[in-house]
């Protein structure tokens, strides 16, 4: 694994957080939307509750949800102080911006962090580059998402 693709593990833990989230919200609104149709014809021969499916569903889903919410916070905790042991400020400042989401789950891009810290583009690229060298030399070899 490359200290890009090791780095990167935030992202997906956070969109698998996001998609669990919103299935969850849909299986809500099913549970709690809609009403009785009167007006429908009734099949009382049905042999599953589709109700209690969601239900017993969305409480599943709502369990992995805060399993992954653990694993995220670990693994962000775990990433930053990996990051924070690089010797070089700049390589922090760099992959911190650039991996490690904020609150609201967004990362800068290269032009953001290179108006963020106010070197050009280029300068900030080729310092990402050697930020990942630096990091991949430091790297936990086996610890993945």
């Amino acid at each position: 694994m490359t200290a890009r693709e090791y780095l990167m593990q935030l992202r997906t833990i956070d969109l698998r957080i996001k998609k669990m989230r919103e299935e969850a919200a849909a299986l809500r609104e099913m549970l709690t939307g809609g009403g009785i149709a009167y007006d429908k014809d009734q099949v009382l021969s049905s042999p599953t509750n589709t109700q209690e499916i969601r239900l017993i569903r969305l409480l599943d889903l709502e369990k992995q949800i805060s399993r992954e919410i653990d694993a995220y916070s670990s693994k962000r905790a775990s990433i930053i102080q990996q990051i924070s042991q690089l010797g070089d400020i700049r390589f922090v400042t760099i992959l911190t911006y650039r991996y490690v989401p904020d609150e609201k789950g967004r990362v800068k891009t290269l032009v953001q962090i290179a108006r963020i810290t106010g070197y050009n583009y280029d300068h900030v690229r080729h310092l990402h580059g050697r930020a990942l060298q630096a990091f991949q030399k430091n790297m936990p070899q086996k610890d993945t998402v």
